[in-house]
């Protein structure tokens, strides 16, 4: 049962006993860019796009702007996967599934090359690595966010390392699929210099 006016959602467990009630903090979680000519599938994570399971600041909700690559012409972007709410790494493969209307503008920016997934909103700047091992996820996502701060921020190597060194956070994207998702992210406080 959906209570949107309460921002809550409740379900009995199997014996129809025990209610529980989570958060409504509803969100799309799979946006993905195919940017390649064969068929994919939306629980297919990868350096284009994929399932962005995320739980926390960095999650795909109103506000949010991400950047995706592109990689071949005509590529295609699918929007779907609506989670009314979900915990961090949706250890068992789905949140509490909900049906959404999700208006978003597309914009190619020519010219910008990135290699994984970027996002940003009020807070915090963000990028994504998907892969298996999780370190090598955690590789993906941080040294697309140390680009980042390079090419965007003009900070050297030393300094960006030191920067994220200090002060970079990460959120669990998924545990589930065949690749591992983590979120790498800063502050945008931090990113102001004088």
């Amino acid at each position: 049962m959906a209570d949107r006016s309460r921002a809550w959602y409740r379900y009995a467990d199997e014996t129809g006993h025990k209610a529980r009630e989570f958060d409504n903090s509803a969100r799309t979680d799979a946006w993905l860019l195919w940017s390649c000519t064969t068929q994919r599938t939306s629980d297919l994570d990868c350096h284009f796009g994929g399932t962005r399971r995320q739980h926390g600041l960095s999650r795909f909700v109103a506000g949010v702007t991400v950047y995706f690559p592109v990689f071949v012409a005509g590529a295609l972007l699918h929007v779907g996967d609506g989670h009314a709410t979900q915990g961090d790494g949706e250890i068992v493969g789905t949140g509490i599934e909900i049906s959404m209307e999700v208006q978003f503008t597309v914009r190619v920016i020519k010219g910008k090359r990135i290699r994984w997934p970027r996002g940003e909103n009020a807070e915090y700047i963000f990028t994504v690595g998907n892969a298996r091992p999780l370190d090598q996820a955690v590789q993906h996502a941080t040294t697309e966010m140390l680009r980042w701060l390079q090419e965007d921020y003009s900070l050297d190597t030393t300094s960006a390392s030191l920067l994220l060194g200090q002060c970079v956070e990460y959120d669990l994207g998924n545990v589930f699929d065949p690749a591992y998702t983590m979120v790498c992210k800063l502050r945008k406080a931090l990113l102001r210099f004088s």
